[in-house]
This record gives C-alpha cells, sequence and structure tokens, in this order.
C-alpha cells in the first residue's frame, strides 16, 4: 500500500499530457521511455530494482491501449502495485 503514491504518480504524469495522448490504439516506444523516467524518478529504492520494469510490463497487458490505463480504477491500480513487489 505504501507504493501506491508512486503508481498514482506515474499515471499522474501521463495523464497531463504525456506521448500516450496521441490517440495511439497501443503503447508507443515513447510512451514506454516516459513511463519509465517517470517511474524511475519517483521510486523509492526500498523497491525492488525491476519494479518500473514489471508495472510497465504488467500494465501494458492490463490495457494494450494506453489511453484506456488513464481511467485505471484504484482497485487494478492496487493489484498492479502488488503484483511487482
Amino acid at each position: 500500500m505504501k507504493y501506491l503514491p508512486l503508481l498514482l504518480i506515474t499515471i499522474f504524469l501521463f495523464s497531463c499530457g504525456g506521448s500516450g495522448s496521441s490517440g495511439s490504439s497501443e503503447w508507443p516506444a515513447a510512451t514506454q521511455a516516459e513511463y519509465m523516467q517517470g517511474c524511475e524518478s519517483e521510486m523509492d529504492y526500498s523497491l525492488p530494482a525491476d519494479y518500473c520494469d514489471c508495472t510497465l510490463e504488467k500494465a501494458m497487458k492490463m490495457y494494450p491501449d494506453f489511453n484506456d490505463m488513464l481511467d485505471m480504477d484504484m482497485s487494478d491500480m492496487l493489484e498492479l502495485a502488488e503484483a511487482c513487489l
């Protein structure tokens, strides 16, 4: 639960005009890179080293369309964060 703020910050960064707002139905490489940069810059170093990679991979599986991830509900956020711990 203490990692939820990190996930929320990362999602917030994208909802404020990230690369995924172009209408693409996938996760472009630039969007993936932006996700990783946002996640790593806000990362709590007590998290596993692969936490950002893991959450990106799982988010792309849960939400093949990046724009759908922007409407992620709290239970999905928790599921995503906990799966990578």
